[in-house]
């Protein structure tokens, strides 16, 4: 038996570093791949390929091209990169503006020229429009669309449905908070989607959808896609939509920005209909504010960071939770017992019972500073217009009731990113997402007698990375994830 497992031991071991190079990405990356040839369509093998992220400067892999001439980089973070390619007796060659898209494989055919090294051939423009490696159908979104635009709610994920193949609800813009987002894919139900952020399994195990997924403002999203069929075995847990975000980080020089979104019912129209019923536009204010900087640590070599801050506040009187409306039983002026029994027990009490229930009335008897926000004045429990007791047809009269509210929103998150070139074959990444949000609404409990709610959530999402060259062919990517979300109310 033990060396029927010591066989099958070395068996696993063997097919692990027996396996071939893979094209396809794990998680929230992407990869270049290509040829490099001659100025006569020849290939060249053996020629270096220098990968330099734009961003930061540093280098950040070399690989050597096969005999095929080609040659393949894989597990790259969605940025700009600069290819450059040299060997002797050819002139070198820089691609100065690759995009690497999320998920996404950039082909690249490299033209060498002959000539000698110290000259260069720059290729200005090198972006690939079309990802030909992969079937995959999906949307990539960058950060100049998810920052720019005017996303009501400022949910990021309301861009999913860009990509083909997905649908959603109607978004109601005037939602408390962030709002919720329903994305059905080619037809699937929510809970079949995937989400992952930074490469790491972000999703709410409790039930599967993107109310309760950690959720950074669109300053702070480098890039995300959602694909939505055709995707390979190393990306998704299910059949639907796979959501990958990548964060920013920081370069090597500063940048830093103060930002401010926000919005108003004074610069809303009114509602058709409550503005042909008199009634004013619902108050509603929506304030978001935050900084961000990023850029290289001092006294650290090839070490860069990211930090951002943003607050939400924010109050309605239009969202959910905040507007009730009933039927109440109308109810006298005098709620004594006494006077309980005649109107509604004119004939007395049922046989069997000698008084009313002492908590009943009490109960009827509330005061109004027991119920803040839903009274009369005088009761918890309101007096509508009316005749108490019953009417002609021997059933009780009811009367109507509304009050309106206003909810409150607020929320402060944190997104930090850190990168570290450790060494020539080994880089270090780390993201930290912090969030603490909360929100009341004046009806939340909405019944016969409405009650206000209080909803405390927060978020805490970590991820851990070490990228690791094992050869100019071989690399090897380690995740930790850390997701927790909490909420009551």
């Amino acid at each position: 038996m033990q060396s029927n497992r010591r066989w099958v031991i070395w068996a696993f071991v063997a097919a692990l570093f027996a396996a071939t190079p893979s094209w396809p990405q794990g998680g929230a990356t992407g990869a270049i791949t290509g040829v490099v040839q001659d100025e006569q369509g020849g290939v060249i093998p053996g020629a270096t390929v220098s990968v330099i992220n734009k961003a930061t400067g540093a280098k950040v892999r070399k690989v050597t091209t096969t005999g095929a001439g080609t040659f393949n980089v894989p597990l790259l973070p969605p940025r700009t990169y600069q290819v450059e390619v040299t060997l002797s007796g050819f002139a070198r060659y820089l691609a100065d503006n690759l995009i690497v898209k999320v998920t996404e494989t950039a082909n690249l055919v490299v033209t060498m020229k002959v000539g000698m090294i110290t000259e260069t051939v720059t290729i200005a423009e090198s972006t690939i429009p079309v990802d030909t490696s992969n079937a995959v159908t999906g949307q990539t979104i960058g950060s100049q669309t998810v920052g720019t635009l005017p996303l009501s709610t400022r949910n990021f994920l309301t861009l999913l449905t860009l990509s083909a193949g997905a649908n959603t609800e109607i978004f109601d813009s005037g939602a408390l908070g962030r709002g919720a987002v329903t994305i059905n894919v080619n037809g699937q139900r929510p809970v079949n989607n995937n989400y992952q952020l930074e490469g790491i399994n972000a999703n709410d195990f409790n039930l599967p959808i993107l109310d309760n997924v950690p959720l950074p403002n669109p300053q702070t999203v480098q890039e995300f896609k959602t694909q939505t069929s055709l995707y390979d075995a190393s990306q998704g847990r299910n059949g639907g939509g796979n959501i990958q975000v990548s964060l920013k980080s920081g370069g090597k020089d500063y940048h830093g920005e103060i930002y401010e979104f926000f919005r108003s019912n004074k610069l809303n129209a009114n509602d058709w209909f409550l503005n042909r019923a008199g009634q004013p536009r619902p108050l509603f204010r929506h304030n978001q504010y935050g900084f961000s900087f990023g850029g290289p640590v001092p006294l650290g070599k090839e070490f860069y960071a990211y930090g951002n801050y943003q607050g939400t506040r924010e109050a309605s009187g239009a969202a959910t939770g905040t507007n009730f409306a009933a039927n109440p039983v109308v109810l006298p002026n005098d709620r004594s017992a006494a006077n309980f029994q005649r109107i509604f027990f004119p004939g007395g009490l049922p046989p069997g019972f000698t008084q009313l229930d002492p908590v009943a009335v009490a109960f009827l008897n509330l005061p109004a500073s027991k119920c803040p926000g839903f009274n009369d004045g005088t009761f918890c429990i309101p007096t509508v217009p009316g005749t108490p007791g019953f009417g002609p047809t021997g059933s009780l009269n009811f009367g109507n009731i509304t009050r309106a509210g206003v909810g409150i929103f607020n929320e402060d998150q944190f997104t930090v990113s850190v990168d570290k070139q450790v060494t020539a074959d080994d880089k270090f990444t780390s993201r930290w997402f912090f969030s603490e949000f909360t929100s009341r609404q004046p009806f939340g409990g909405a019944a016969s007698l409405p009650h206000g709610m209080f909803f405390p959530q927060g978020n805490r999402f970590l991820k851990l990375g070490w990228t690791r060259t094992i050869s100019r062919n071989m690399v090897n990517e380690f995740r930790f994830g850390f997701n927790r979300f909490t909420f009551n109310r």
